[in-house]
C-alpha cells in the first residue's frame, strides 16, 4: 500500500486492497494479457484476481466468474463489451465492489437510470473510452501501453487525459525529465469520474505536487472553474492542455464580441481567474509542470549567467534578451564576490566568464561559490549556469583524482541546491550531457537541468512570479454556427428595454426621407445599416452639417455599397473621451462571459481586452479594468478619467440580458463612449440562435 494519502475519495481506484481484471488472458497477443503484466507488479502489496471463463485455476489467482472469487474485489477492471460490461457493473453493486474501470460504454446515455444507482451505492467509475489508470506510488499499473509495462519509480506530477496517445507522450517526457508520474487517470468519457472530479481529488493527493490536463470537453464549465479554484486554494498547480484550436468549430456570428471573447480566450480567462496555467502541446505542459512542482519563483527577470566562457556567453545574452529577461551588471561588491581576476573589469560581467575566475575543471566548487555570490547579492532573480557542470568527470577523462574529483562535483550539486533553496534564488542548469545521478539529484532538489539554451530561456521567463498568466493557444475566430445578428434598430430596442443608453437615431431608406426628415440633429452621422462592420469600406460618415449633407452621404453608400437602409443619429463625439467596448457572450460550457476592453473601429486590430465571469460584480469589474494593457485610459493616478460605476452598469445590464433572454448568444455595445460624467452607446449588436425551422 502507498506511504501517504491518496486522492481523497479515489482511494478504492487508486490503492484498492483487491483487484480483479475481467477479461484477462494469456495469450500475449490479447489486451488481457497486458493488463495482467501491469498488474503483476503490484501482486505483493494487494491480491489480484483473473477472471476467464476458460480457467479455473484458484491456487494461481485466476477464476471464471467474479461469482468465484473467495472475496468480493475492491476495485473491477471489464475489458468485454458494451452489453457485458453493463451486466457485470450491476453484479458489482449488487456485490458491493467499490470501482470499476470500464473501457467499452455500458451506459445508453447520460440519463442512463444506471448512473442513478451508481452514484447512491457510492461507486466510482472510470470510462466509458478510457485507457485506464496508473498510480506508481501504490505499483498499481491498469493502463500498461501508458508506460509500456514497464515498472517505473514514483513521481510528482499526476496526469488527467481523455487521450491515451497524448498521455503516453506526458508520461515519458515527465520520466525524461526527472520529475515523473505520480498518477494518471484516463477519465475518457467521463460518465462518472469527470476531469473536474478527477482535479479535486487530485488537488489533495499527498503524491502529487501538479497535475496536468488533457481537455477535450470540461462537460460542466462552472464545477471545472470550481474544481481549478479548489485545487489553486490547496496549493496545488494545474495546467491544462485543450484539444486543438478550441474556436475553429464556430463559424457564424461575425461580432466584436465572438470574435474577441473565443472560445480559446474564454479558457484562458477561466485559467487566469482559478490560478492554472494553460499549454499548448505536450512539450509545453511539462515545462509549466516542472516549473511548478520547483516551488520558487523568481521575483522578476533578472538573470545571472555563468558559462565557461567560449560562443556560449554572447549566445547565452542574446536568447535570453528576445525572451524578455534581463541581464544586469554587476555591481564591484558581486564583482569581487565572484572573484574576477584582476584587470577584467572592462570586461562584460554578466555573463560571468568563468575563466576569469580561475580553473574550473580543477575544482566544480568553483560553479557553487559562483552561483552563492549571485544569488546572495540580491542583484539578480535566477541563476542560469552553462556549460558542461554535470559532467565534469567526461571532460577530463584523463585525471589521475578521479574519485576526489567525482566527490567535488556531488559537493557541488549539494551546495548549489541549498543555496537556491536558502536564498529562494532559482537556480537552472544548462548542461549538454548531465551525468545520471547528478540529473536526479539537482531536478530532486529543485535545480532544473536541460540541454539547449533557448529551453532555458523559455523555463526562466515561466519562472517569473508575474509571467504565470495563462498563455498559449490559437483564438480562432469564436463564432457559433446555428445564429443571427438581430437588426440594427431591434438591437436597439432590446438594449433600451435592459437600461443601457444609447444615441437617438432615426431610420431612413433612402436620400429623400433624410431630406423630409423633421428635427434631424446637426452635425450628425449616417451609417449603412446591414454590415457587421459598419465603419469599413465607408459605411460611416461623421459631422455632417445638415439634411443636405447627410443625403448625399445615403446617396453615395447605396451606390457604393449597395446599402439600403440607413440610421441617421447625432454626432455625439466628445473631444477627450474613452472609446470602449463592453459585451457578454453566452458559452456553451462555461456560461457567461463578460467582456470589456478598448472600444472604437480598430477593436479587434488593438486587441486589449479582458474577460470576466458572470455574475459581474464590483471586485470582478475592478479585476477586469486591472487587466487591460491600455488601464492608463481610464486612470489618471488614482482618479478615474471615466464614470467606472455607468461602465460597470451596462456590463451588468448584458450579462443579465443574456441571463434572462436564452436565445440570445452575444450582446455588445462598441464603442461605449465614457467621460467622467455619463457614458453613452454608440453603436449596438446583439446575435441570437436561429429558430429551429
Amino acid at each position: 500500500m502507498s506511504n501517504g494519502r491518496v486522492a481523497p475519495g479515489l482511494e478504492s481506484l487508486l490503492d484498492p486492497r483487491s483487484v480483479a481484471l475481467v477479461g484477462a488472458s494469456r495469450r500475449a497477443s490479447r489486451w488481457g494479457f497486458l493488463f495482467v503484466r501491469g498488474m503483476e507488479q503490484g501482486s505483493a502489496v494487494r491480491t489480484n484476481y483473473y477472471i476467464s471463463r476458460s480457467v479455473d485455476e484458484p491456487e494461481t489467482g485466476w477464476y471464471p466468474s467474479i461469482e468465484a472469487l473467495p472475496e468480493v474485489p475492491e476495485l473491477v477492471v471489464l475489458l468485454i463489451g458494451d452489453a457485458g460490461s453493463r451486466q457485470q457493473i450491476e453484479l458489482c453493486l449488487e456485490l458491493g465492489s467499490k470501482a470499476v474501470i470500464t473501457i467499452a460504454t455500458p451506459f445508453t446515455g447520460r440519463d442512463d437510470p444506471l448512473l442513478d444507482r451508481i452514484a447512491e451505492a457510492g461507486m466510482v467509475v472510470l470510462g466509458p473510452n478510457t485507457m485506464g489508470l496508473v498510480c506508481t506510488h501504490t505499483r498499481l499499473d491498469l493502463a500498461p501501453p501508458l508506460l509500456h509495462g514497464e515498472p517505473r519509480d514514483p513521481g510528482r506530477v499526476a496526469v488527467v487525459s481523455q487521450s491515451g496517445t497524448v498521455s503516453a507522450d506526458l508520461a515519458l517526457e515527465l520520466y525524461d525529465r526527472g520529475v515523473g508520474l505520480s498518477t494518471f487517470l484516463g477519465v475518457g468519457d467521463q460518465y462518472c469520474l469527470t476531469a473536474s472530479g478527477a482535479i479535486r481529488a487530485l488537488a489533495d493527493d499527498e503524491h502529487s505536487e501538479a497535475v496536468v490536463v488533457y481537455l477535450e470537453d470540461p462537460l460542466d464549465g462552472r464545477d471545472f472553474r470550481a474544481a481549478l479554484e479548489y485545487a489553486h486554494q490547496r496549493g496545488m498547480a494545474v495546467v491544462i492542455m485543450p484539444a486543438g484550436d478550441t474556436g475553429a468549430s464556430a463559424r457564424a456570428v461575425a461580432s466584436h464580441t465572438g470574435a474577441l471573447a473565443t472560445d480559446a480566450r474564454v479558457l484562458r480567462a477561466v485559467c487566469e481567474e482559478s490560478g492554472a496555467w494553460l499549454a499548448t502541446s505536450p512539450a509545453d505542459a511539462v515545462d509549466h509542470a516542472c516549473v511548478a512542482v520547483r516551488r520558487r519563483w523568481a521575483a522578476g527577470p533578472r538573470v545571472a549567467v555563468l558559462s565557461e566562457g567560449g560562443g556560449a556567453v554572447a549566445l547565452a545574452a542574446d536568447v535570453l534578451g528576445r525572451a524578455g529577461l534581463v541581464l544586469p551588471g554587476l555591481s564591484d561588491r558581486t564583482r569581487d564576490r565572484v572573484g574576477l581576476r584582476p584587470g577584467a573589469k572592462e570586461l562584460a560581467d554578466n555573463p560571468v566568464d568563468l575563466a576569469l575566475v580561475g580553473a574550473v575543471r580543477e575544482s566544480p566548487m568553483v560553479y557553487a561559490d559562483t552561483v552563492k555570490a549571485l544569488a546572495e547579492s540580491g542583484e539578480v532573480d535566477q541563476v542560469l549556469t552553462v556549460g558542461q557542470f554535470g559532467d565534469l568527470i567526461g571532460m577530463n577523462p584523463e585525471r589521475e583524482d578521479i574519485e576526489t574529483f567525482e566527490a567535488e562535483e556531488r559537493q557541488a550539486v549539494s551546495a548549489i541546491i541549498d543555496t537556491s533553496e536558502r536564498t529562494g534564488v532559482p537556480v537552472l542548469m544548462q548542461s549538454f550531457r548531465a551525468a545520471p545521478g547528478l540529473f536526479e539529484e539537482l531536478v530532486a532538489g529543485g535545480v532544473l537541468v536541460v540541454r539547449h539554451l533557448d529551453h532555458a530561456a523559455k523555463l526562466l521567463r515561466l519562472g517569473v512570479a508575474d509571467a504565470r498568466s495563462a498563455t498559449g493557444g490559437d483564438d480562432g475566430d469564436g463564432s457559433r454556427a446555428g445564429s443571427r445578428n438581430l437588426s440594427y434598430f431591434q438591437a436597439r430596442d432590446l438594449l433600451e428595454r435592459y437600461g443601457i443608453p444609447l444615441v437617438p437615431s432615426t431610420p431612413a431608406a433612402g436620400p429623400d426621407e433624410v431630406l423630409s426628415g423633421e428635427d434631424l440633429p446637426a452635425p450628425m452621422v449616417v451609417k449603412a445599416l446591414g454590415r457587421v462592420h459598419k465603419s469599413r469600406g465607408g459605411g460611416v460618415e461623421l459631422g455632417l452639417r445638415d439634411a443636405r449633407a447627410a443625403a448625399a452621404a445615403v446617396e453615395r453608400m447605396q451606390r457604393d455599397l449597395g446599402a439600403e437602409e440607413f440610421a441617421i443619429e447625432p454626432d455625439a463625439s466628445v473631444p477627450g473621451s474613452v472609446e470602449l467596448i463592453v459585451g457578454a457572450r453566452r458559452t456553451g460550457r462555461f456560461g457567461i462571459v463578460a467582456l470589456l476592453g478598448v472600444g472604437g473601429t480598430h477593436t479587434e486590430q488593438i486587441d486589449d481586452i479582458s474577460l470576466g465571469f458572470a455574475p459581474v460584480n464590483a471586485a470582478t469589474f475592478d479585476t477586469m479594468v486591472g487587466r487591460l494593457r491600455s488601464r492608463d485610459l481610464i486612470w489618471r493616478g488614482s482618479e478615474p478619467r471615466i464614470d467606472l460605476d455607468a461602465v460597470q452598469s451596462v456590463l451588468e445590464s448584458l450579462v443579465t440580458l443574456l441571463d434572462e433572454r436564452r436565445e440570445v448568444l452575444s450582446a455588445e455595445v462598441n464603442p461605449l463612449q465614457c467621460t467622467t460624467e455619463a457614458v453613452i452607446g454608440l453603436d449596438a449588436r446583439v446575435v441570437c440562435e436561429e429558430p429551429e425551422s
